[in-house]
């Protein structure tokens, strides 16, 4: 009977570590998904890092946040921007008494604000649209809905320019530069596309970015330059990464920063989803976060 219960204990004790080893080489990720191509952040947790902070209880009493000046937030160890982050980008700003779904219901489709003082009007409504991924059932909606321009941009998709009705495709990116990509991709800035296509003295109606971390770059650019001027609807994916991995102060400081510009300039966020393929569990407050939203703004002034 001893030697029975020896054997059933070394058998026990090789599943548990089998079960280990499996647990080890999964981590949770999607399988589809390259490590090498996202690698993970070192987060290192400081004591403050685990309890709320003084900052931190502040940010959690208010609804609505309003981003302290950029001094402060440079002072902000990499926990609290998180916080602050995820906090304000999660939140709305602007109570729209009527949304419009146009596209798809889930990825593909996008929100906009129905308002009278927003409403897209056929006379002069253009509309850009960057980032297809092959749906265009925004871009379509659009033209359905409220007759606009729609000047649609992915230079992934390895198709031609074409124009079906008043969707007119561009075989373009966009970039903070004018560029071509390793992948032989065309790149323009903001300003640099609007001249091409003759738009520097019309107002842009709706500006919609799905571009895969550049809009980190690109926003800045566009706000330096004054082109957001007459651009009232502004729908943006923003991509702190672009699967799970937890990111630190050097990703959450820019965004931050970037979210407080746009606020500056009366932009404010009426609609906001959180996108789970990039979710994750923080390090130091085990809280479920997303590295992924997409944020509808409005300008109000």
């Amino acid at each position: 009977m001893m030697q029975l219960g020896k054997r059933h204990i070394s058998l026990c004790l090789g599943l548990l570590l089998g079960v280990i080893l499996l647990y080890s080489l999964y981590d949770g990720s999607d399988k589809h998904e390259d490590k090498k191509d996202h690698p993970e952040v070192r987060i290192i947790c400081m004591p403050d890092d685990y309890i709320d902070t003084p900052f931190i209880k502040q940010v959690r009493k208010n609804e609505t946040v309003i981003l302290p000046e950029v001094a402060t937030l440079e002072a902000l160890s990499g926990e609290e921007l998180a916080v602050l982050y995820h906090r304000y980008i999660e939140n709305l700003q602007y109570m729209c008494k009527r949304k419009v779904r146009l596209g798809q219901i889930d990825d593909g489709g996008w929100d906009i604000c129905d308002e009278d003082r927003f409403r897209l009007t056929e006379e002069s409504c253009i509309v850009y649209s960057f980032g297809i991924n092959n749906d265009f059932s925004f871009d379509e909606a659009v033209t359905k809905y409220y007759g606009c321009e729609v000047h649609s941009f992915d230079p992934s998709m390895n198709m031609d320019d074409f124009t079906k009705g008043k969707i007119h495709f561009h075989n373009l990116g966009i970039s903070a530069r004018d560029e071509v990509t390793d992948d032989k991709w065309n790149l323009l800035r903001y300003n640099s596309i609007r001249s091409k296509l003759g738009h520097k003295k019309k107002n842009i109606s709706v500006l919609k970015m799905d571009i895969e971390i550049y809009e980190w770059e690109v926003l800045p650019d566009i706000i330096s330059t004054g082109d957001l001027a007459g651009t009232y609807n502004l729908v943006v994916e923003f991509h702190l990464a672009m699967s799970s991995p937890e990111q630190g102060k050097d990703k959450y400081l820019p965004a931050l920063k970037l979210l407080k510009s746009l606020y500056d300039h009366g932009y404010r966020i009426f609609w906001t989803h959180q996108n789970k393929w990039c979710q994750f569990v923080s390090k130091c407050k085990q809280e479920l976060r997303t590295n992924c939203h997409e944020v509808n703004f409005v300008k109000i002034r």
